[in-house]
């Protein structure tokens, strides 16, 4: 708490600096800043992912809150926040770069997963769900990656790319891959996922907030609730087993992400700014 108290205060001090200058909207805490500043926005990119004190905090500040995913906003409402203080702006994807360039009959025997160490990615349940499919199907690849290398061993079935470029991600573990698993227990909206599913994976994924948006159970995704290996091993199964199954779940999913794009996004950004310059005492609650 000291530290991000410290945080604060710093960038408190540095927008005060006379030599910088002002702005039609700022990201930050309004209460806190001068008005030059800008009219005050927050972005919730997340939940649970921090103490439920400062979570719940930044959700009540009497300005208007840009949510990355619709559930997002749903916490927002729960918790009390006014309708209008709510804003859903998607995050999107360059579709150009995440795309398809492998045929979805002609990929190998290989899933893969991004690992990472914080608890809430799930990486431990998602290695016992390798671990378990693999006992009964031995031939499976699998790929696993993330900006750094895990500080515990994992499996020598696993092959592991650390901090991997672009193209590699894309060529050679999204499009080298039959099936993507998104184990997470809480995703603000999963990007991993969706850059997977524009490359073609069928997506084996959690009920993790994040992923309401685009997996839909049996339609673009097979969707489990969060830390249940037994389901997400039967349904990587079931995906390596029935390959019409897996190519229909594969091209659904890839349509739907690919309605994740920055321009759109940007555009309901610029709309909703329009509307809060306008008006900005409706959207602050006065």
């Amino acid at each position: 708490m000291k530290f991000e108290t410290g945080i604060q205060h710093h960038l408190v001090d540095t927008l005060q600096d006379p030599n910088i200058p002002g702005a039609d909207f700022i990201f930050g805490p309004g209460d806190r800043l001068p008005k030059r500043c800008g009219l005050p926005l927050v972005l919730v990119q997340g939940y649970r992912i921090f103490p439920r004190e400062i979570e719940e905090h930044v959700y009540r500040l009497p300005h208007p809150k840009v949510c990355i995913a619709r559930w997002l906003v749903d916490v927002g409402l729960q918790l009390g926040v006014p309708a209008q203080q709510l804003v859903h702006v998607p995050y999107g994807k360059d579709t150009l770069r995440y795309k398809l360039t492998r045929p979805l009959d002609q990929r190998p025997l290989q899933i893969s997963m991004l690992y990472n160490e914080h608890p809430m990615k799930g990486s431990q349940h998602g290695i016992a769900v390798l671990a378990q499919v693999r006992q009964r199907i031995p031939n499976l690849k699998v790929v696993l990656f993330d900006a750094q290398l895990p500080s515990v061993s994992i499996p020598e079935w696993v092959r592991f790319h650390e901090n991997p470029d672009r193209e590699v991600i894309v060529n050679e573990i999204y499009n080298g891959s039959r099936i993507f698993l998104s184990p997470s227990i809480t995703e603000g909206f999963g990007f991993t996922a969706v850059e997977a599913m524009c490359c073609g994976c069928a997506l084996v994924v959690t009920d993790n907030g994040g992923s309401a948006d685009y997996a839909f159970d049996g339609q673009t995704a097979l969707v489990s609730k969060p830390k249940d290996v037994d389901t997400m091993a039967r349904h990587v199964e079931s995906l390596l087993l029935d390959d019409e199954l897996r190519q229909r779940i594969a091209r659904q999913g890839n349509a739907c992400a690919r309605k994740f794009n920055w321009d759109e996004s940007a555009r309901l950004l610029e709309d909703f700014l329009n509307r809060y310059g306008q008006d900005p005492f409706y959207y602050q609650g006065h």
